[in-house]
C-alpha cells in the first residue's frame, strides 16, 4: 500500500532525527477519535518563507515553499527573532501524511475538515502531500503545514530554537567522545 509506505516514510524521518512521537494505532489504543499519522511529543517549528504567489502552480517534492536558514532565537516571542526574509515559525504538533497530490478539490470535500479537527484537538501540524500540491491551498489555514517532504534539516527546531538534526549527524559533531571510545580511554 502507497499510502503505508509514505506514512513509513515520516516515521523514518522522525526516528532518524530523534524526534518522539506517537503513531495513529497507539493513540487509537489510547481512545482518540480522531487521529493524525503522527502525534510528536514535543512540538516542532518549521521555518518558511511565503511562497511566490505571481504564478498560481503547484508545489513538488523538489519545490518546497522558499526558506530560512536563521533558527528562530530562543525566547524571542516572534519579536526580533531569527528568522529572515519575512520569514515565519510554524508549529507543528502533529503531521498527516497523504500519498498523493494536493488538489482542491479533495482538499475541500475530504482533507480540510479531518485537518482541521486536528487542529480543534491537538493544535497546529502539518500534511505532507508527497505528490505535490495547489499553491493556492497553502494560503487557507494558518495553522496547517502544507509540505511535499520532511522539510530540510536546517528549517525544523526544537522548541528551544537548536535545530533537529539526524542523529548521525549529531554524533559526529561529538568528536571528542567518539575519540574516547576509541582509544579506551573514559568507556
Amino acid at each position: 500500500d502507497v499510502g503505508l509506505a509514505h506514512e513509513r516514510r515520516l516515521e523514518a524521518a522522525l526516528e532518524a532525527r530523534g524526534v518522539p512521537f506517537d503513531r495513529e494505532a497507539d493513540l487509537r489504543r489510547r481512545g482518540y477519535a480522531k487521529t493524525p499519522d503522527v502525534l510528536l511529543a514535543i512540538p516542532l517549528g518549521v521555518a518558511v518563507s511565503p511562497p511566490e504567489r505571481a504564478d498560481s502552480g503547484s508545489h513538488r517534492d523538489d519545490e518546497q515553499p522558499r526558506r530560512t536558514t536563521t533558527p528562530p532565537s530562543p525566547g524571542s516571542g516572534g519579536g526580533g527573532g531569527g528568522i529572515q526574509d519575512d520569514g515565519v515559525v510554524h508549529v507543528v504538533n502533529w503531521i498527516d501524511s497523504k500519498a498523493m497530490f494536493g488538489a482542491p478539490p479533495t482538499y475541500h470535500a475530504d482533507h480540510r475538515a479531518q485537518l482541521l479537527g486536528y487542529v480543534n484537538r491537538l493544535g497546529a501540524g502539518a500534511v505532507i502531500y508527497w505528490f505535490g500540491f495547489a499553491d493556492d491551498l497553502q494560503a487557507l489555514d494558518d495553522d496547517i503545514l502544507l509540505l511535499s517532504r520532511w522539510p530540510d534539516d536546517d528549517t525544523v527546531f526544537w522548541p528551544d530554537g537548536s535545530p533537529v538534526r539526524r542523529l548521525a549527524e549529531e554524533a559526529a559533531t561529538t568528536p571528542d567522545v567518539v575519540e574516547a571510545d576509541r582509544s579506551g580511554v573514559g568507556v
